[in-house]
């Protein structure tokens, strides 16, 4: 039974990769949310190749937006780059 969960795991893992591939090639998609805006300016940033910055963390709600916001924003800014999906929670 484990062989199976880690296959199928495997497999949803491939499909993920694939949809995000397949997404980085489509078009910038302007989204205006006030509470964006900010965000939006740091990730600018920090897509620039001189900047100090190197990174940042987001905190909010599920389902608000943070990732697509994020990824939108690279691709604006056409930064090449991996995707890699975590959370974290207080013990």
């Amino acid at each position: 039974m484990l062989c199976n969960s880690v296959k199928d795991l495997s497999k949803i893992n491939k499909e993920e990769k694939k949809l995000i591939e397949e997404w980085k090639k489509t078009d910038f998609e302007e989204v205006n949310i006030e509470s964006f805006l900010m965000p939006q300016r740091k990730i600018d940033i920090i897509c620039n190749k001189i900047s100090l910055l190197k990174g940042m963390l987001l905190v909010g709600s599920t389902s608000i937006g943070k990732s697509f916001m994020v990824l939108n924003r690279v691709k604006k800014n056409k930064v090449d780059f991996e995707y890699y999906k975590t959370h974290f929670a207080p013990t």
